[in-house]
Order: structure tokens, then sequence, then C-alpha cells
């Protein structure tokens, strides 16, 4: 997942896209990242 935003990250920069799509982007991998830990939480407690 996180190579993946990266990719993204890598792709706008090189085509230097707005910083509303970068801004999209970042978005996006913190709601990913938020999804990921709350996840891992979850698996924790139940473990």
């Amino acid at each position: 997942m996180t190579a993946i935003i990266l990719g993204l990250l890598a792709i706008a920069i090189y085509f230097q896209w707005t910083t509303v799509t970068v801004g999209i982007i970042a978005a996006c991998s913190v709601v990913a990242l938020a999804l990921d830990t709350r996840a891992i939480l979850s698996t924790r407690k139940s473990a």
C-alpha cells in the first residue's frame, strides 16, 4: 500500500502536477494510514 502511494507521489512530482493533486494524494495516504493503524489496533485488542 505504501509503495503505491509513494509511486503516485513520485509520478505527481515527475509530471509537476498541481499542488491540489498532490494534496489529494497526501490526504488519501493519510486516510489509508489511519485505516491501517485502526485495523492493527483492533487486531491487537482481539488477540
